[in-house]
């Protein structure tokens, strides 16, 4: 779900509401190592700042590996706050390589 609503947020939405379209960006973005890992790692980070400030996450008991609505809303909005901040700082590293090359 995180994934998804990741991919969904850094494309502005667009095609939400197609299931297969969004299916297809998923498995392209996953299958790129190189634009994947860093989401990946950014997900993470927030999936653990969030669940040290909210105390450890419960997982729903009913389902193995399912978390509550109100656990994963406060990770999705983490993630759209910080998202900026972080893709941000991408751009700088990504300048200060470009500017070492000059």
């Amino acid at each position: 779900v995180l994934a998804s609503f990741v991919i969904l947020f850094r494309d502005g939405f667009r095609d939400k509401d197609n299931a297969t379209v969004h299916i297809l960006k998923r498995q392209k973005t996953m299958n790129n190592t190189e634009t994947w890992d860093p989401i990946s790692t950014f997900i993470s980070d927030v999936f653990e700042t969030v669940q040290d400030e909210r105390g450890k996450l419960v997982a729903n008991p009913f389902r193995e590996g399912q978390y509550t609505f109100e656990d994963v809303w406060a990770i999705v909005q983490a993630i759209s706050e910080r998202y900026g901040r972080w893709q941000n700082a991408e751009c700088d590293e990504m300048t200060g390589v470009l500017s070492a090359m000059d």
